[in-house]
């Protein structure tokens, strides 16, 4: 596994996140419906990108070492767990849309499962078994 395998499934879903989540806040606080909207939806996109990544991503480990198999068994996980936030977003989507009184709590325990999620993410993609260290060079003696 290279750092490359996993940087487009883990980098995606991060600013999917970052923006979804930063359009739901901004939509909330100038009281405009389409922004809130248009982050719902960004939210529900990275569900379904996560689990395309999951689904079709084809992960392999390319060397017999036990932690790039836990990385990407992390990032299975993670995606999952992403996966289950555009469920949540699509949840709030429709409740925002029927006016449900109980919007306002769904709408903070959304967001707040979403952020998690990011920070997973992104302790994913700083993990140290993602990062192939280069082997050590021996200095040439003259």
């Amino acid at each position: 596994m290279t750092y490359n395998q996993i940087y487009l499934p883990t980098s995606i879903p991060q600013w999917e996140i970052f923006i979804g989540v930063a359009c739901v806040i901004i939509g909330y606080i100038e009281k405009k419906e389409r922004w809130m909207t248009a982050g719902w939806i960004i939210l529900i996109v990275t569900g379904l990108t996560s689990l395309a990544f999951n689904i079709f991503g084809g992960f392999t480990v390319q060397s017999d070492n036990q932690n790039e198999g836990s990385a990407i068994a992390t990032l299975m996980a993670t995606g999952w767990q992403s996966a289950i936030g555009g469920a949540l977003a699509a949840a709030s989507l429709i409740f925002q849309r029927l006016k449900n009184r109980y919007f306002k709590f769904l709408a903070i325990l959304t967001l707040i499962y979403v952020m998690l999620i990011f920070f997973q993410f992104n302790q994913l993609m700083r993990s140290e078994s993602m990062v192939n260290k280069p082997s050590k060079q021996l200095e040439q003696s003259k």
